[in-house]
């Protein structure tokens, strides 16, 4: 009677009693649970993740150390070259077991961290922790900044900062921490980024020792004001026609190298030229840039040098070339190169920034003593 009351009781296999007791068997037995299950799937999502994400930053730490681009310019799955950083990844994987099967396919659709914007995000990451530990290597010793200025391919101005300290081992260090966008180059806007620099990285201008700022832009400012002047400007847009047009193929660069070596053979020969080590060394004519001096100065240079050689490079362009506007191009530059006022501004454009060409290797020496530092109010 007993017996049947307690079964009674208990009821059947769905009673409250039943599942209470399921319940409770299934509470002591803590792995078998939905919540432990859940759990361990998440930590091993959490092991590949970490797994994943090593991989991308080995990688990315790779490219950013040996400064290699990062995009394809076809990263489909298709093609045979997708870019190194998604190749290096693959390749990594091909060669490690444990990465392997984290990444590509084994990895979820939409956690395979190879997408533009992740690439981006671990190269900042990148930059942060470097910038993060010069900030901290200088502490609290004093250092000096240099300031770089120029344009990106926007014609943006652009504002790269480099600190000079001396490290905890007595060695001068110089460290790159970044580009800054300005507005213009004027003291005002300069003084500014670098106010929010130092506010960023925690930096206190009393630690400030020197600055130091590079004149390229002051250079192209003074090669703007001289081409103002109209014999100038002509003759500058008449040498760059002069080096375009003799250098515009490989077969006209090789024959103008092989007449101004005839040419100085011929007077070796003749001892009109003297030879020497480091002398009559092969040389090419060269596009002058807008921010060095130098450069137009080495350019006017090799000009004078090889004049008779570019002026047999041109003739011959004026009269085997089947482009008529070629040829009265160069019809064009034989006859400036015989004027009296061209030639007369080449040297004495050659004259003025020989000049300046010594003063700027007298500032440039390693061993010079002065003081560059300019304080910006």
């Amino acid at each position: 009677m007993t017996l049947e009351k307690f079964v009674e009781h208990v009821g059947d296999a769905n009673s409250c009693n039943n599942n209470a007791r399921i319940q409770f068997e299934a509470f002591k037995d803590q792995r078998h649970s939905v919540a432990n299950m859940f759990r361990s799937n998440a930590r091993e999502v959490d092991v590949a993740y970490r797994f994943h994400l090593t991989a991308s930053l080995v990688v990315t730490r790779f490219l950013l150390k040996q400064r290699l681009p990062f995009r394809g310019h076809d990263e489909s799955t298709s093609s045979s070259n997708r870019g190194n950083f998604l190749e290096l990844l693959q390749w990594y994987s091909d060669h490690n077991d444990v990465v392997s099967k984290v990444l590509g396919s084994n990895a979820p659709a939409n956690n395979q961290m190879t997408s533009p914007q992740i690439q981006k995000d671990l190269a900042r990451a990148c930059a942060s922790e470097v910038t993060l530990a010069i900030i901290n290597d200088i502490g609290d010793k004093v250092f000096t900044i240099m300031i770089d200025e120029a344009r990106d391919v926007l014609l943006k101005e652009q504002m790269g900062v480099v600190f000079r300290y001396v490290n905890g081992e007595g060695c001068v260090i110089e460290r790159f921490i970044g580009i800054a966008h300005v507005v213009d180059i004027c003291s005002h806007s300069l003084k500014d980024a670098i106010s929010d620099l130092f506010e960023k990285h925690g930096l206190y201008l009393s630690k400030l020792r020197g600055q130091g700022y590079d004149g390229a832009t002051n250079i192209r400012a003074s090669i703007i004001i001289a081409k103002n002047i109209m014999s100038v400007k002509d003759f500058c847009s008449y040498v760059s026609m002069i080096v375009h047009t003799t250098g515009a193929s490989c077969k006209r660069k090789d024959q103008l190298r092989m007449l101004q070596h005839e040419r100085l053979m011929k007077e070796l020969n003749d001892e009109v030229r003297i030879s020497g080590r480091g002398q009559n060394q092969e040389t090419s004519l060269a596009k002058p840039g807008d921010t060095r001096w130098a450069s137009h100065y080495f350019t006017l240079l090799r000009l004078c040098a090889m004049w008779p050689s570019v002026e047999r490079v041109l003739e011959n362009v004026r009269d085997d070339t089947i482009s008529s506007e070629v040829r009265s191009t160069a019809r064009g530059l034989l006859g400036k190169m015989n004027n009296y006022e061209f030639v007369f501004v080449m040297h004495l454009m050659k004259y003025l920034l020989g000049i300046k060409n010594e003063l700027s290797f007298a500032l440039q020496k390693k061993d010079q003593k002065y003081c560059a530092s300019h304080v910006i109010d």
